[in-house]
């Protein structure tokens, strides 16, 4: 799902959606603990953290080797749909709803000898949007993305949080998660086409839709002032179903730390 307010290339917020066409790797509602909001923030259409980090994790889904790049911090602790007006207000009780966005790393054959005799795949990027129910130190939320490029699949994930205030300043959340996907998502990372059995010398395998794996992710931050926020997340996934049973899988577990800084913004779009 992609969203009209784009269209004002130099604003904030359509930097924002720009920049993330430049990410490689997943931007969603995992990484920061929303801090509170002033008076002034509350009176604006938007409030966004904004920034970057650092993430380790696989090279690819799957993959054994990590590789280390820029990660894209979006969190909107308020977002106004026209029509529709606040759709989210920080970590109040009660439905929300946020943009979610995500890309995938190209995959090339010559990555690992497990891929051998396999077609590029090239970048993909996704757009879509997160719904959530918040009550007290609890938070549940599924969101859902279309891809582009690489995959034309739906991917999706759904999770649980628990959430402490340790200080006026820092926050923990840690919660369980599980990702699923199309058909078409599945067969582009973890199936083999007959083209690429016959160059491989294996048996074709086809990927159904449906779980892809499970895990748990460990979120904090630190407000070092009143805009700025420094960030650290950690993951782990297991690959399941017919993702886990796939032979281009590697390492049937996926781990990823990120760390990095976001800047606080507040703005209205609309009259």
């Amino acid at each position: 799902m992609c969203f009209g307010f784009a269209t004002k290339a130099a604003s904030p917020l359509g930097c924002l959606l720009v920049f993330c066409g430049l990410s490689s790797t997943a931007l969603a509602d995992d990484f920061s603990v929303i801090r509170g909001m002033t008076e002034e923030e509350l009176g604006k259409q938007y409030v966004v953290d904004f920034g970057l980090g650092v993430t380790t994790r696989p090279s690819y889904p799957g993959a054994k080797r990590t590789v280390s790049y820029p990660y894209v911090i979006a969190q909107f602790s308020r977002f106004y749909m026209p029509g529709w007006g606040q759709v989210r207000e920080g970590y109040r009780d009660g439905l929300y709803f946020y943009p979610s966005f995500g890309a995938v790393g190209a995959r090339k054959a010559s990555d690992a000898p497990e891929l051998r005799g396999t077609k590029e795949t090239e970048f993909a990027y996704e757009v879509g949007m997160g719904m959530g129910y918040g009550y007290g130190p609890f938070d549940a939320f599924v969101l859902l993305r279309q891809g582009f490029g690489g995959h034309t699949g739906i991917v999706g994930r759904a999770g649980v949080d628990a959430k402490w205030e340790i200080t006026d300043s820092w926050r923990v959340k840690v919660g369980p998660r599980i990702d699923f996907a199309s058909e078409d998502y599945m067969q582009t990372y973890f199936g083999l086409t007959p083209s690429e059995a016959a160059a491989s010398g294996r048996s074709a395998y086809k990927v159904g839709g449906g779980i892809k794996s499970y895990g748990v992710y460990a979120s904090t931050s630190y407000d070092l002032t009143d805009k700025w926020t420094w960030h650290v997340q950690g993951g782990w996934e297991r690959f399941a179903g017919d993702a886990g049973d796939s032979p281009l899988l590697v390492d049937d577990d996926s781990y990823s730390i990120s760390t990095g800084l976001s800047y606080r913004f507040s703005f209205d779009l609309f009259d």
